[in-house]
Order: C-alpha cells, then structure tokens, then sequence
C-alpha cells in the first residue's frame, strides 16, 4: 500500500473457471492493482491433515509473459469459434461484432493464449467503459457494475431483462453473467438480446 497499490485476493477451497475468468478479467481492467485466487485443497489421512494452496493470478493460464500472448482479429476469432464448435456459433459472434461496430463501439481485441475475446467499449465521461465481453469459448460476458448497475434494484431489473429472453440460459454468480451462443441462435432472440445490450448502454450514459 506504500507504494498506492492494491491487491484483491479470492479465497475458496476450490476455485471455479468463472471465478478464474473474473481474475483474468479484472486483472487487465485493474493495472496496476493486482487480483488473486487461492485455491486451498485439504487432504485428510492417516491422522494427518495437509492444506495445499494453488495461487491462481501470477501463472501462465491467467497471466502469460508477453512474448507468449497472441493478439486476437476478426478473423482468427470467427475460426476459432467455427473449428471448435460450429458455423452457427461463429454467425452468432459475427452478428454481435456486426451490431457493435454498427453502434459505434470500439472493439478491442484480447490477447489471450488459449481464448480469444473482443470488447466493445463505449468512451462516455472521460472513460472508456466497458460492459460486456465475447469470448471465443461461445460465451458472452456480461459485468454490470457501471452505474446504475451498480445499484441492486437496476442490476435485478437488467437480469429480469436478460432472462426475458434467454431464460434460465443465463449462467449467474456474484461477478458477472454468462450467455452460450447456443441460447442465441434464434434470429429473433439474438435480436431482442441485442436490444437489452443497447437499452443497458443508454441506461449507463443517462447515469
């Protein structure tokens, strides 16, 4: 703290890949914070007890040397998405980059090793905002912690929203949520969840 640094630590006996995706996340949006997950295994036998912790945060899975990220495009993006699951999979990435780019969005790109990821941000109060997050996994993220999200009775009303239209697709926790691109599919779907990504970005610029 000296040195006006700050350090979040996650602590669980057993770390999820969400929770790991959280720490990836916050750690690129943080610099020069630093974010952390220990993971404590206890093994029992024999009368012995022994804690092993896994410190998730400095590895090579969340952040990797420099020399060993790949920078991700449209491109290699929309192929990775298509060779490891499908073609329906890529059109529904390539329909989100579409509509972002047509709101005038800033994509940028991740440089992820083993995913790859495209954020559209939003420059609003002298900020680059960031909102959601596309994953080549065919998951989108969403974090809403931008005002008003950050109030409980906004954020419910933007998961009431969400859930009108993908139902119990939706994939919880504390943080932030997840969409498979399976449960967009459907034109009309993909369509109205759109609209609820447009009508929460409206909602942060009039906070």
């Amino acid at each position: 703290m000296q040195l006006g640094k700050v350090r979040l630590v996650f602590v669980a006996d057993e770390i999820s890949v969400e929770l790991q995706r959280i720490v990836e996340f916050l750690n690129q949006q943080m610099s020069p914070a630093q974010v952390l997950a220990v993971e404590i295994k206890q093994y029992v036998g024999q009368g012995l007890k022994t804690l092993v912790p896994k410190v998730i945060g400095k590895t090579k899975n969340i952040s990797p040397p420099p020399s060993e990220k790949k920078q991700w495009n449209a491109s290699t993006f929309m192929k990775e998405v298509e060779t490891k699951y499908n073609p329906k999979a890529a059109h529904v990435a390539s329909l989100i980059l579409e509509w972002a780019t047509i709101q005038t969005l800033q994509i940028q790109w991740g440089t992820g090793r083993s995913h790859g990821s495209f954020v559209p941000k939003f420059y609003y109060q002298g900020k680059n905002r960031t909102f959601f997050r596309v994953w080549s996994n065919a998951t989108v993220e969403i974090c809403a912690y931008e005002p008003p999200f950050n109030l409980e009775d906004h954020k419910a009303e933007l998961l009431t929203r969400f859930k009108s239209v993908v139902g119990t697709s939706i994939s919880i926790n504390p943080y932030c949520w997840y969409i498979p691109f399976s449960a967009l599919n459907d034109e009309i779907v993909l369509k109205q969840f759109l609209e609820v990504l447009g009508w929460a970005i409206s909602e942060i610029k009039l906070s």
